[in-house]
């Protein structure tokens, strides 16, 4: 272990981390700007009934899960118009409207206030509706956001439809949580560069912090409300004490390390297979002979400490689990889907190299390799942990990949991330001066070009030059009341420009296949998702004459599907004649 003292190069990857954490961090937030798709006021008896409408929603979303069936469906089925100039949304069309003002651009993050917005404090009912949000994860999240309402930071009220007439006020809550999720970042920050130095010395863990603090995944989770960020600094820092105990002992260090491993699976209960941290260390240490005869029992201790945080934070899991049945299942590995589960392999790896950008994917598995090869204690230990809790993980997560596909659903590997960055800091710094100077700076510029390119889309997905905005400008500027446009799914702010849906005839269609000859609509709205689902049925009746395309630095592009900041928007339009 490196016991040299610090030179106090910390505060440069803090510095970092803050810009980093505060670049775009008001992305794709509900506001005034999305009311201009609106053709009514909010009025309080219009927000009422959008709420009334939500209320009933959930009362139904309840008793499915509690029936252990599918949730309500509430995406398109066939193919449906909706001809113009209504002063109401249709039926089918009040759960896009709603979520226009309720709902961040990324589809997922409106689950915590989903959650939150299901318990009733006051009757001590804290029972999560989806555990995945684990209670390490929402319940401290429920904490910091009632803090900013008593500051008068947020404004945090019980009645929904304040927040429809008020959709900034929903905005400023969604930017609280992501500041609570910037705040654990610096934290992984500060755990990685301690990891890093004790591995390979300050300019190492200056390297790993800089590393993780700069790549695409790390900067796209820091600015979500989801559990990945919470979960994975406390699976940094029980990294950082099982490092500890296995280089010196002690029932404390143990202990700890299982405590936040706890604490990790306890945010996000999938991550739970990473609690037997602790007894790899131990194991490690055995093999070393360095193990004394009773620290079997206090690695055996740290499991169960690291259980009893997860169970502790997550109550419900342990009196009902028959209750998130779903939830299990959704997560689960299904057994018929073992062969796509191996042969998907390829892809977990090449979802990794891209979220981690090429150099510092390469600097990882050359770190990696390093620290197996050279068996130095604390860096084989380390490459050891990262092999076996991907192979765990991959056990749990690997049906979730198709082939082909870039990050689809990489975050659940998100916690390993870190220690990859750590592994290649270690690799790099071994390297002799003059070498590591310029492997260092390669993965810094390659890395940097990458996650700010991230980061810049974030912030221009924040205004009124954001490509949904632009391109709901152009729509009601370019395309004449009446005619008609046609999209893959409901209108949603994930998907879809905001402009005036009824001055237009809308055409949902679940599958492009279903258009009947007299039903293809003369003009198509697509984001790039909504585009390669046409699989080519385009070619000869459409052309696209108008594309809204992101944000590039250099050779870096946006290849997270994951990614929903400010994402390319076409409009194509039909060519005369095509059927």
């Amino acid at each position: 272990m490196t016991k040299k003292r610090p030179r106090g190069l910390f505060p440069i990857a803090l510095l970092a981390g803050v810009v980093t954490g505060f670049w775009g961090l008001g992305w794709g937030l509900p506001g005034t700007l999305r009311l201009r798709a609106f053709p009514m006021t909010m009025t309080p008896q219009v927000a009422q009934e959008f709420a009334d409408r939500w209320a009933s929603l959930y009362k139904e979303i309840w008793k499915a899960h509690k029936e252990m069936r599918d949730e309500p469906e509430t995406y398109a089925h066939g193919v449906e118009e909706f001809p113009p100039g209504w002063s109401f949304p249709p039926e089918n069309l009040i759960n896009a409207y709603r979520a226009m003002l309720l709902q961040s651009t990324n589809p997922d993050e409106k689950k915590s206030f989903i959650i939150l917005a299901q318990m009733k404090p006051e009757k001590l009912v804290f029972k999560p509706l989806y555990i995945y949000y684990g209670g390490a994860f929402i319940y401290p999240l429920g904490a910091f956001l009632k803090a900013a309402s008593l500051v008068r930071a947020a404004v945090l009220v019980p009645n929904l439809s304040h927040y429809l007439q008020f959709p900034q006020d929903m905005g400023g809550l969604y930017w609280w949580g992501r500041l609570l999720m910037v705040l654990f970042n610096l934290g992984s920050l500060w755990v990685l560069y301690d990891v890093g130095r004790r591995l390979g010395g300050e300019y190492a863990g200056l390297c790993a912090a800089l590393f993780f603090c700069l790549c695409p995944t790390a900067i796209l989770n820091s600015h979500l409300i989801k559990p990945h960020s919470v979960a994975s600094f406390w699976f940094f820092a029980g990294l950082r004490y099982a490092l500890i105990a296995y280089e010196e002992g002690g029932r404390w260090n143990y202990l700890l390390s299982g405590a936040c491993c706890g604490f990790c699976g306890g945010a996000a209960f999938p991550f739970a297979v990473l609690g037997w941290v602790p007894a790899l260390a131990w194991f490690e240490r055995r093999r070393a002979r360095r193990a004394k005869p009773d620290e079997m029992g206090q690695a055996a201790a740290a499991c169960f400490v690291a259980a009893a945080v997860f169970f502790a934070t997550n109550p419900y899991f342990a009196v009902n689990p028959l209750d998130f049945k779903w939830d299990l299942g959704y997560y689960a590995p299904k057994a018929a889907d073992r062969g796509g589960h191996w042969r998907g392999f390829v892809s977990v790896l090449q979802a990794c190299w891209i979220s981690l950008g090429s150099a510092l994917a390469a600097a990882s598995v050359g770190g990696l390799g390093w620290s197996l090869w050279r068996k130095d204690r604390l860096p084989r230990l380390t490459g050891v942990i990262l092999v076996a809790m991907f192979a765990a993980l991959w056990v749990l997560f690997g049906t979730t990949y198709t082939p082909g596909t870039n990050g689809a659903g990489i975050r659940y590997y998100y916690p390993l991330f870190g220690v990859a960055c750590v592994l290649a800091a270690y690799g790099v710094s071994r390297l002799p001066r003059r070498w590591a100077v310029l492997a260092a700076a390669v993965v810094l510029i390659d890395t940097g070009v990458r996650g700010l390119t991230y980061a810049e889309n974030m912030r221009l997905s924040a205004g009124e030059k954001s490509n949904f905005n632009q391109a709901a400008d152009w729509i009601e500027a370019n395309i004449p009341a009446g005619q008609s446009i046609g999209m893959v799914r409901y209108p949603e702010p994930a998907h879809t420009p905001p402009f005036r849906y009824d001055r237009y005839r809308l055409v949902i269609f679940q599958r492009v296949e279903m258009i009947k000859p007299e039903e293809i609509p003369q003009w198509m709205v697509m984001d790039p998702e909504g585009y390669l689902s046409l699989k080519g049925w385009d070619k000869d009746r459409y052309e696209i004459v108008k594309d809204f395309e992101p944000f590039r630095l250099g050779w870096a592009g946006l290849d997270d599907p994951n990614f929903f900041a400010n994402v390319p928007v076409y409009v194509l339009k039909r060519k005369g004649g095509a059927t």
